[in-house]
């Protein structure tokens, strides 16, 4: 196995590790740098789309290019209808779920707050976008997309890229199989939420806890070892 001098993990709350007791010294990540004896490098967020994730993790090579090459990436996908928006007020992206927005009150006035947009106006785009705009497969292709680009990207400067499926409301599989791509399948499962189902009968789907993030890097560190 080669040796890192970087662990760099980005995705949701899944990766960011929301569900742990001790969320820095109990997510998979610090377990997992701790294995490698490498430096932990968590820029995942909490409601985080696949969008910012990508775009995160270029702004990280872009601002770190002599570390590249000693880096080993590992992104943990999150909902595919989720995205990033860009506020033109603000000057900032918000991330957003198109169903939520449409379905949730809640999420609707976060978003307009965020976006300085009216609720009457969130709840247009949101209708609009899911009307006419908006559909799985378009949105798939656009993540394989992404990720064989940032894989690319990646590569071609030494590093490695790992992706999974943190977890998927509508339970379906989003990514294609292609040699390009390094997807870890956890425990033979699509998605970290199944795959914490299969061993843990009491789980709601709800965010992995300490025990869960102990399992999947103890799986990781295995599969970097085959």
């Amino acid at each position: 196995m080669k040796n890192y001098k970087y662990l760099v993990v980005n995705g949701c709350s899944f990766a960011k590790g929301q569900g742990c007791k001790n969320v820095e010294e109990e997510r998979f990540s610090k377990l997992l740098s701790d294995k490698l004896k490498c430096e932990e490098i968590n820029i995942a967020k909490g409601g985080g789309s696949n969008d910012r994730a990508f775009r995160t993790t270029f702004d990280w090579i872009q601002e770190n290019q002599n570390k590249v090459k000693e880096s080993l990436f590992i992104i943990g996908l999150t909902e595919l209808y989720r995205k990033d928006l860009y506020s033109n007020v603000r000057k900032t992206y918000t991330a957003i779920s198109v169903p939520e927005l449409y379905h949730e009150q809640s999420d609707s006035n976060e978003a307009s707050v965020k976006l300085c947009m009216s609720e009457d106006d969130i709840k247009k785009y949101a209708d609009l976008d899911l009307k006419y705009l908006t559909s799985d497969v378009p949105l798939m292709n656009n993540l394989n997309r992404q990720l064989i680009l940032l894989n690319s990207y990646i590569k071609a400067q030494g590093g490695r890229l790992i992706f999974f499926a943190s977890f998927s409301k509508e339970e379906r599989k989003y990514t294609k199989k292609t040699d390009e791509l390094e997807e870890f399948m956890i425990g033979g499962y699509d998605t970290w939420r199944k795959f914490i189902s299969s061993y843990r009968d009491s789980y709601k789907g709800n965010h992995p806890n300490s025990d869960d993030h102990k399992i999947l890097s103890d799986k990781l560190y295995e599969y970097l070892n085959e």
